[in-house]
């Protein structure tokens, strides 16, 4: 099983994206106690996260891709974002092949008319223009 995950999310405060890009970084605290309290949530919630292949933040914009293999459940990982900070998060998920976009909201996760897919498949193979289309569904 393959898991190909492209998200872009927002948060509320630059901070919170800054330390969820630590927290997915190789320099991530391993315990609990070296994070501010404010942060704990946002520490359990991605604790145990894989980094991912591509990461950036930009002001309260948050972007990534992860390549996974295994049993990765991308409905998790969407979840735990959320809970994590990212207020609002749209997602390529490719998992064998079989692809949508799904958007995550208030814990709750929402797949897009498939419309958007194609609208996404005009934009491949420029990473860039790809996290800007998913960056536009945020605003939607």
């Amino acid at each position: 099983m393959e898991l190909v995950i492209k998200l872009v999310g927002v948060t509320s405060k630059q901070s919170t994206a800054d330390f969820i890009a630590l927290m997915l970084s190789e320099d991530a605290p391993l315990f609990e106690d070296e994070v501010d309290a404010e942060y704990h949530t946002t520490f359990e919630a991605l604790s145990y996260f894989e980094q991912p292949e591509y990461i950036k933040v930009s002001g309260q914009d948050f972007i990534a891709q992860w390549e996974l293999g295994g049993d990765a459940e991308y409905e998790e990982i969407l979840l735990s974002l959320n809970e994590a900070g990212l207020d609002k998060i749209v997602a390529y998920i490719n998992l064998d092949q079989a692809e949508k976009i799904v958007k995550c909201e208030n814990d709750s996760l929402i797949e897009l008319p498939f419309d958007s897919l194609n609208q996404l498949n005009k934009a491949e193979n420029s990473q860039e223009r790809e996290f800007e289309f998913l960056l536009s569904l945020l605003q939607d």
